[in-house]
């Protein structure tokens, strides 16, 4: 099934950060779709959100709650055994 909307998969950190920081105005606007209806929630989960002061106030709360250099040192054992379980089923 082809997909109705261009859609940009980034893999690479450096790739991902400049999306977030630098452009992030750029890349905020989003269409909508079933995805983000029923996976996020009503379009309500950070990735799916449209652009606006609700992504904005989430945003900021993801970068400093989830994605901080502490937290991510934390839960990298869960990155491991992440990685690890697809390697096993691939």
């Amino acid at each position: 099934m082809a997909c109705k909307h261009p859609v940009l998969v980034i893999s690479n950190y450096d790739a991902v950060k400049q999306c977030f920081t630098k452009n992030d105005t750029v890349f905020a606007t989003r269409p909508r779709s079933s995805q983000g209806k029923y996976l996020g929630y009503n379009y309500a989960g950070f990735g799916f959100s449209p652009y606006g002061t609700y992504r904005r106030d989430i945003r900021k709360m993801v970068m400093v709650e989830l994605l901080s250099s502490r937290r991510l040192e934390t839960l990298k054992h869960v990155q491991i055994s992440e990685v690890t379980s697809i390697h096993e089923v691939h």
